[in-house]
């Protein structure tokens, strides 16, 4: 037995060493395996092979994927089905665990209420609903918007007090919008104003502080500050509407005012914001050295100037005048006596205001009688069209500031002067046949001989404005007086006249004053004569309009006639208005013809110029109107001086306006249909 086991072994000893084979013999059977099988493999064999290879990759990318961690802290919403189940009421429920939530896809989401302080991520082509976030703690919420094509702003609501919020995408507002509208702890890294924002529930409507009238957005509430207001503080007195059972108050905080809303256990904080009004006209700004008054029509008090043309149209064209050496003075007769005064302004140097020819002299028509405010800058435009006037001054509505207080509304003009870029003439000469410049009904000045006025028949007192009194000599004097009543005596005998009187001057003045049916001004004052040398008078420059077109005590009701040969109410008033060149012109059939050949002319541009300016005027004083009238507040409605009693009723400065556009309507009707006979 033992023979046969020892046979065994040895048997299975040898079979054993045949299998199993050395690392180096296993190395060379590989190598001739791999250099020998190129040649042993045929074309069907490497067909049918290569797709058992791609269908391995495929198997082992799946296998890969399958493979891949999933995310279990972010929840992926890609169906407005999907989102549907995951509302509750109106808020999203969020499953314990998740950080992060994220809209995938193309559809609309509906208004929901998110109060769990997870990330947010947009993407593809979310719509938007309003989606309010409303996490208590101070956690940070994350909100992405990057791969999102339409914009989340102005569909969220952030009511999170303690918390901080962190926006990234283009549509991500600012740190100023994201303080008005959220009520958010810190923004992107931004801490916010802890005393904006709160309960919403707490809303402010129709906040009035001093008058002016609060423009809510979101937690902050715009007030336009008005010329003629002062700026609120935390003591002012307001007027708004709030919940029931809710109080409001001012506070103050790093300069900043708020109003703060509560119902004793909820509260919303309100910043108030101060913005200056929106005018349209230029601004003139005058400061008198200390402060000191301008009281009187003679003695000057010096004067800083600063013309600012924010705001007006054509802005861009003018240079601003900053600080400008500048005396002040009243100016007027009856319109000095009133409340707001006029002023004239003489400036150190020559100053271009407007673009105007750079001079020394300018005047502020205070319009406080005229209720439209434009009357005088209207006569203006009108007076530019009937070009045969010498020099017609050009007027521009400005607000004017004294020593810091609003004034109110002025028409900023030219002095009426021979000067260069207005009346153009000699001065300063002792030759007695010079320029002179007369204006008719002014006051007397004393000369070295006695005054500057004379008297004639027709064109009563005449004050020499040019020469000046200083230097008028009394052959001058002498000169131009017999000028002028040689003037009076062709036009009262109708023969000759026009040697001594440019009547293409005459007819262009008698149509503007017509129109305007200034009777406060037919030959009895504010009416300028030019004497050029060696060369007759013309009526140069029209003046004064704040009484004119129907806003006189002594205007009917109906403006018919010519009303420099006066009316009934004048006729009966001290003879008001007396006989001057035009009685007697008006019987000339050759001034008639003139006149009718002149009318045709430029009516229609007349009237055109006439109804475009008080548009245009109408529209940029309108702001400006509000701080007036509430300056002067006891002017409209009531009647101030001279004003006609039935114009001084009219209680608005649109209606006066109005006013103004159809009297010259109604008076332009009857001019053309009485010089139509002619």
């Amino acid at each position: 037995m033992k023979r046969y086991f020892i046979i065994y072994i040895l048997l299975f000893i040898l079979l054993f060493s045949s299998c199993v084979q050395t690392p180096a013999e296993t190395a060379e059977v590989t190598d001739a395996e791999t250099q020998t099988e190129p040649l042993k493999q045929t074309e069907h064999d490497t067909q049918s092979t290569a797709p058992e290879e791609e269908t391995s990759a495929e198997e082992e990318q799946t296998e890969e994927e399958s493979t891949e961690p999933v995310n279990e802290e972010e929840l992926v919403i890609k169906s407005s089905e999907e989102l549907a189940r995951l509302i509750s009421g109106s808020a999203l429920t969020v499953p314990d665990g998740i950080k992060s939530v994220v809209f995938d896809g193309e559809y609309t989401l509906p208004d929901i209420e998110i109060r769990d302080p997870v990330s947010l991520f947009f993407k593809g082509d979310i719509d938007f609903g309003t989606l309010v976030l409303s996490c208590e703690g101070e956690e940070t919420v994350y909100v992405d918007t990057l791969e999102n094509k339409q914009a989340l702003y102005g569909h969220i609501n952030v009511d999170m007090p303690g918390a901080s919020l962190v926006w990234n995408g283009p549509d991500a507002p600012d740190a100023d919008e994201a303080d008005r509208y959220f009520t958010v702890r810190e923004y992107n890294g931004q801490t916010l104003d802890g005393l904006t924002g709160g309960d919403r529930g707490l809303y402010i409507k129709d906040l009035s502080v001093n008058g002016v009238k609060g423009e809510a957005d979101g937690f902050y509430i715009t007030l336009k500050i008005p010329y003629h207001a002062d700026t609120p503080n935390e003591n002012s007195g307001f007027e708004c509407e709030l919940p029931e059972g809710c109080e409001a108050s001012f506070a103050k905080s790093n300069e900043n005012l708020y109003i703060a809303v509560t119902d004793g256990e909820r509260r919303c904080g309100y910043r108030v914001i101060f913005k200056d009004a929106e005018y349209y006209l230029p601004v003139v700004y005058i400061d008198t050295a200390d402060g000191k008054a301008v009281t009187s029509k003679t003695d000057y008090v010096s004067c800083s100037v600063t013309v600012d043309y924010k705001g007006y149209e054509r802005s861009d064209e003018f240079d601003d005048i900053s600080g400008a050496a500048c005396f002040i003075r009243g100016r007027g007769n009856s319109s000095w006596k009133l409340d707001k005064k006029p002023y004239k302004l003489k400036f150190e140097d020559k100053v271009s205001l407007f673009g105007l020819t750079a001079a020394k002299k300018w005047v502020l028509q205070a319009n406080h009688v005229d209720k439209s405010l434009m009357r005088n800058t209207v006569a203006m435009a009108v007076g530019a069209v009937l070009d045969n006037m010498v020099f017609v001054p050009h007027s521009y509505l400005v607000d004017v500031f004294v020593n810091g207080a609003y004034a109110g509304v002025y028409s900023l003009t030219e002095q009426i002067e021979i000067n260069d870029g207005r009346i153009e003439g000699e001065t300063g000469s002792d030759e007695i046949d010079t320029d002179y410049l007369l204006e008719l009904g002014e006051e007397a000045n004393d000369t070295s001989f006695g005054t500057d006025t004379f008297t004639c028949e027709l064109t009563r007192f005449a004050q020499i404005k040019s020469p000046d009194n200083d230097t008028l000599t009394k052959e001058q004097y002498d000169f131009i007086k017999d000028c002028v009543k040689r003037a009076d005596a062709a036009v009262k005998a109708l023969d000759g006249y026009e040697e001594y009187i440019d009547v293409d001057s005459l007819i262009d003045w008698f149509i503007l004053h017509e129109l305007s049916y200034n009777v406060d001004n037919s030959f009895r004052r504010s009416v300028f004569l030019l004497k050029k040398k060696e060369g007759k008078l013309y009526l140069a420059s029209p003046w004064d309009f704040d009484y004119a077109f129907g806003n006189f005590y002594l205007d009917p009701d109906d403006p018919e006639g010519w009303i420099c040969l006066g009316n009934e109410l004048t006729d009966g008033y001290k003879e008001y208005i007396k006989t001057n060149w035009m009685d007697y012109l008006l019987k000339d059939k050759a001034f008639l013809s003139k006149l009718k050949a002149r009318w045709e002319q430029v009516k229609e541009q007349v009237l055109k110029s006439a109804e475009s300016s008080i548009d245009r005027l109408k529209e940029q004083c309108a702001p400006s109107a509000g701080s007036n009238f509430a300056v002067w507040e006891n002017v409209l409605g009531n009647k101030i001086q001279y004003e006609k009693r039935s114009t001084s009723k009219i209680a608005t400065f649109e209606e006066n306006v109005e006013f103004l556009r159809t009297f010259i309507e109604k008076r332009f009707e009857w001019m053309d249909k009485e010089i139509s006979k002619y």
